[in-house]
């Protein structure tokens, strides 16, 4: 049986009512798309989250809900829970912890309170919990690194959970973005270990 992590983006914006809002898989893969919510219909996301409970018990998949910055859909951990409670369970969310920071909330926090309904993280950090500010090195600005790990190891967050990093302070094409990358890595990894307790 293959698994596949991180596939695609299924998006909810401008969809007829009647018209089912997410696609069929074609085949049976547990997959981890991100829902990006960017509909401001409440009944679209009731009939959204309704059409998700049947897919994902169907297809034994997991969604997971990508929030965004400040006054997106669901900027705020509370907005999120609420709009997922009483769903099945692999409705989750894949939180950007930078997102959530410009949002004004604590990223520990965030982790500690989307529990076992976390399925993927971005890594990604800023000078300012506004919404307008500027990215930084993790770990320069409001994300507790070695906090986060910590967090996620507490919630146990899955081992097919997808992680990523995301920098895009540095342009592509300078010189720097290397080791500001490499930066980042060697960061997350110290505060992996520490989290490890090595």
């Amino acid at each position: 049986r293959r698994h596949v992590h991180g596939v695609g983006v299924v998006r909810v914006q401008r969809l007829p009512l009647q018209q089912e809002a997410v696609p069929r898989p074609q085949r049976r893969h547990r997959l981890l798309p991100a829902l990006e919510a960017h509909a401001r219909h409440p009944q679209l996301h009731r009939l959204s989250l309704d059409s998700l409970d049947k897919l994902v018990a169907k297809y034994d998949i997991r969604i997971a809900i990508h929030n965004h910055g400040p006054g997106a859909l669901y900027d705020k951990i509370d907005d999120g829970l609420k709009a997922v409670k009483g769903h099945d369970k692999r409705i989750g969310f894949c939180a950007d912890l930078g997102h959530y920071i410009r949002s004004g909330e604590d990223p520990v926090e965030v982790i500690n309170k989307l529990g076992d309904r976390l399925y993927g993280i971005h890594l990604k950090d800023f000078a300012e919990q506004k919404k307008r500010t500027h990215g930084v090195i993790i770990g320069k600005g409001h994300l507790d690194v070695a906090g986060v790990f910590k967090a996620l190891k507490k919630v146990k967050f899955p081992a097919d959970g997808a992680l990523s990093l995301e920098y895009e302070e540095t342009p592509n094409d300078h010189p720097k973005l290397l080791s500001d990358i490499r930066e980042c890595l060697a960061i997350a990894a110290e505060g992996a270990q520490k989290a490890a307790g090595k």
